[in-house]
C-alpha cells in the first residue's frame, strides 16, 4: 500500500490528485497497486487490463480516467 498515491472518486470513475509518477514508477514493476481515495473509507486496488487501468473499490471496477 503506498500512501503517496491518493484517487478521488467522480461519477465516471476515479481520478488521481495526487502521486502520479509514484503510481507510474509502481506499475512499471508490478501489475497492481493499493492506494487510498479520499473521503471514503479503506483502500482501492488499481490495476492493469487490456482496456487500461480499472479501479476495483466496494465490488464494482471503474476506470482511471486521467492517466
Amino acid at each position: 500500500m503506498d500512501g503517496e498515491i491518493v484517487l478521488i472518486k467522480e461519477r465516471n470513475g476515479y481520478r488521481i490528485i495526487y502521486g502520479h509518477s509514484q503510481l507510474k514508477a509502481i506499475l512499471k514493476k508490478a501489475n497492481e497497486v493499493f492506494v487510498d481515495v479520499k473521503w471514503e473509507q479503506g483502500k482501492a486496488k488499481i490495476f492493469r487490463t487490456g482496456q487500461g487501468l480499472l479501479v476495483a473499490k466496494d465490488s464494482r471496477h471503474l476506470p482511471l480516467l486521467n492517466f
